[in-house]
């Protein structure tokens, strides 16, 4: 189903997300979608409460309003969440997967330091071409955790 306005999802994360039986990633549970009425580029809302906190674009926390770069900021969890095989929640006193993958990546770490093995790995060698898929995955991801929302790539 197509709709002439954009639909901010507002609830992007690995458990909204299913694959079909061609492997094509279908995205679900839209209670907490929000439409931008048309000639608008924001809504203002005061419904933060309903979305998860860990994917929440901080700046619909500061600013009251939704935009469609908010999906955009969700995105990027789920996108580090699926390269790294780490839970985006975390206990007290461990790193978000988010502070986890700056880190590393600040430390000039190599990408198969960072990503799960498991996606790396082709008959128990590591594969180059997949490495490098990789590290163009890892780079969107990065882009996409921008804190100003216009410096996110948009959604599509």
């Amino acid at each position: 189903m197509a709709f002439s306005r954009p639909v901010i999802h507002m609830n992007m994360f690995p458990e909204n997300v299913f694959l079909d039986k061609g492997s094509v990633a279908k995205l679900s549970n839209f209670y907490c979608a929000l439409s931008i009425p048309k000639g608008e580029t924001v809504v203002q809302t005061t419904r933060t409460r309903d979305w998860h906190p860990i994917y929440l674009d901080p700046c619909s926390i500061v600013e009251g309003n939704v935009k469609e770069e908010n999906d955009v900021y969700s995105f990027r969890l789920f996108l580090l969440v699926l390269l790294t095989g780490r839970n985006a929640y975390f206990k007290r006193g461990e790193k978000t997967v988010i502070r986890y993958v700056k880190d590393l990546v600040e430390e000039g770490r190599l990408i198969n330091e960072i990503v799960d093995p498991k996606i790396l790995e082709d008959d128990g060698r590591i594969n180059e071409e997949k490495q490098q898929q990789m590290q163009d995955f890892l780079k969107l991801a990065l882009r996409s955790i921008e804190f100003k929302r216009e410096n996110r790539p948009p959604m599509i």
